[in-house]
């Protein structure tokens, strides 16, 4: 979850951070085959709740560096003391190199997208390494939540393969994620327009429904993310509300 989406104390995750993290979980199995300890950077990784979830489902002695330069001294304490073992926090890239980089949705935080993943990658993923990489697509569909996350831009599938052609990564795998989302936020967005709503400032992320609720919305998500995943490793790219790809860095 993005640093401005996050809520305080606990509370119930929503069910496309579920999903989200299922799916980029199954991605990194099918990517990363291997039984050994893995390390990974997890680039722009929010309140960490992704990585902490994500570090269950690594092998032993896996590691986990969340790294933004958005946390605050308080943050950083907080999320110290309630990490996950082998989950570390920081604001500054450490020296070492990782099997592993995600950049999850991060890249359109950034006005030089290409210079930031160019700098990420060459110093900090091993030749041979993987990148797990995802942009929110389509950008007719920028709106007032993008501005409210400091969005410089959605993605069109293409340029974002081309983004990461020119920083010479092999792609192995593309595909769209949350199709049934992308119509939601079509209208959202249309309707939106039409009426020249101001930007908001705050979009609550809190998942208040109850269990039914919660698992029609989980299940349906599920089979969104199910056929994502079934589509991209067939070949075939469907339009979603973001675009993914995972990729492998020339040896």
């Amino acid at each position: 979850m993005d640093l401005r989406e996050s809520p305080t104390g606990d509370v119930v995750r929503h069910p496309w951070e579920t999903c989200r993290l299922r799916f980029f979980a199954r991605i990194l199995d099918k990517t990363h085959k291997t039984s050994g300890a893995l390390r990974i950077l997890d680039a722009g990784a929010g309140d960490g709740w992704f990585a902490s979830t994500l570090m269950l489902r690594l092998p032993e002695g896996s590691s986990i560096v969340c790294f933004d330069t958005n946390y605050t001294a308080p943050q950083l304490a907080q999320l110290s003391r309630t990490a996950s073992a082998g989950v570390t926090f920081t604001t500054v890239l450490p020296e070492q190199k990782f099997d592993i980089v995600l950049a999850l949705d991060v890249v359109e935080h950034v006005e030089d997208d290409a210079g930031f993943l160019r700098r990420l990658l060459d110093t900090h993923l091993t030749d041979g390494g993987h990148l797990i990489f995802s942009v929110p697509a389509w950008p007719v569909l920028f709106s007032n939540h993008d501005r409210f996350l400091h969005h410089y831009r959605r993605y069109r599938p293409a340029t974002a393969r081309r983004l990461l052609k020119q920083i010479d990564l092999q792609i192995l795998t593309t595909g769209g994620l949350f199709h049934g989302p992308m119509f939601v936020r079509a209208i959202q967005t249309f309707v939106e327009k039409s009426v020249h709503s101001k930007p908001a400032h705050d979009f609550s992320t809190v998942w208040r429904h109850g269990p039914l609720v919660t698992a029609l919305v989980t299940f349906a998500l599920s089979v969104d993310t199910a056929l994502s995943r079934v589509a991209a490793f067939a070949g075939v790219e469907l339009p979603g509300l973001s675009w993914w790809a995972s990729c492998q860095k020339h040896p």
